[in-house]
């Protein structure tokens, strides 16, 4: 299954450009998405994010979270980090 990536355009010196959605929320709002089946993978690139967002600056990150669910340990690893390994805050948003 093909996955479709959100595009608009931005106006740089008089040229425009496309961007792609996802990077200009995770950058600019620091926003996190979770889509899908919570795994090892997804975990572990859940926590990558989250640990560059929290050292870019001690700010609220947003985790967006649309799952069916998972494999408990890889969510836990999730809500671990989130608890103990942050200085920012999260807010969580589920969706779906």
């Amino acid at each position: 299954m093909s996955k479709t990536v959100p595009m608009t355009v931005t106006n740089l010196d008089g040229q425009e450009y496309p961007v792609n959605l996802y990077h200009h929320q995770f950058h600019q709002k620091r926003i996190v998405k979770l889509n899908g089946v919570i795994d090892g993978e997804m975990a572990e690139s859940i926590i990558a994010q989250l640990e560059y967002l929290d050292q870019q600056e001690k700010a609220d990150i947003c985790l967006q979270i649309n799952s069916p669910g998972g494999g408990v340990s890889d969510g836990l690893a999730i809500y671990d980090y989130i608890r103990y390994g942050l200085r920012s805050d999260v807010v969580t948003v589920a969706m779906g």
